[in-house]
């Protein structure tokens, strides 16, 4: 929606937009050959699940008092120390994301 131009125009002083650009340039608009082959191997999940809901769950006590069971069969995205929670032996989540150090 917005381009380049507005950025630089608008939102960004010129030497903080400067700074980006080169951050930018070096590593997210040249990955390297490794990089390119682990998202050619994510292409598989363009649009795998498109028009249907998703629930992505953290991990943390307050979820001791929700029942998870309801979600069996959705698509679930799990987080960190997820693997712990008891529901896991009712159901499976589609995908863990592994976030913490």
């Amino acid at each position: 929606m917005f381009g380049v131009n507005f950025l630089r125009n608008w939102v960004f002083p010129p030497k903080i937009f400067r700074i980006i650009s080169l951050f930018a340039s070096n590593i997210f608009l040249r990955p390297s050959h490794e990089v390119k082959q682990i998202l050619n191997r994510n292409s598989v999940f363009i649009d795998k699940y498109k028009g249907k809901r998703c629930f992505v769950i953290g991990n943390g006590p307050s979820l001791n008092k929700v029942d998870l069971s309801k979600l069996n069969g959705e698509i679930i995205i799990v987080m960190n120390f997820f693997y712990l929670n008891s529901v896991l032996e009712k159901w499976q989540p589609t995908f863990y994301c592994v976030a913490d150090p």
